[in-house]
């Protein structure tokens, strides 16, 4: 079997319209994948299945926290360092592709550490604050294409 065989493409390339839509659908899955995993914990969480932990909860809080900002910080410079504009101004689909999931996914980190503190505390308030901010971060940063090549408006 050869290496091209293997390839999902064949030895085609993605269009870019193609590029920002499966960043469009990594963007989604990880949201839908967060959201799944709090609706779990939480359920899990209101029926009491976890032994509530508040001193290691309070730790966990600000361990979240701590992540939460350098994560947020070390994502959009990887971001920006990944997906550096071209002399057009414009960004290669595949290299916007890379630059949106790794971005996400960095921002997902806080999240998931966020629902398990919240499991082992005994309110919610102020555990999910970290998440909160840290899913709509993710919210904000819809995929849309605007300096992507062969997509945004300056082709």
């Amino acid at each position: 079997m050869t290496q091209q065989s293997l390839s999902p493409r064949h030895g085609s390339e993605f269009s870019p319209r193609g590029m920002l839509a499966m960043s469009r659908v990594a963007w989604a899955a990880m949201l839908a994948g967060q959201l799944i995993f709090f609706i779990t914990i939480n359920r899990l969480w209101n029926a009491g299945r976890f032994d509530p932990r508040p001193d290691l909860s309070r730790t966990l809080f600000l361990v979240n926290v701590g992540v939460f900002a350098s994560v947020l910080a070390a994502g959009w410079f990887l971001r920006r360092s990944i997906a550096r504009p071209e002399i057009d101004g414009m960004i290669s689909p595949r290299v916007f592709a890379r630059a949106t999931i790794v971005f996400i996914a960095l921002c997902g980190l806080p999240v998931l550490l966020g629902v398990v503190t919240m499991a082992i505390s005994l309110e919610m308030w102020p555990t999910i604050v970290v998440p909160a901010l840290a899913f709509t971060i993710q919210l904000l940063n819809f995929p849309s294409g605007a300096l992507v090549r062969g997509v945004g408006d300056r082709q």
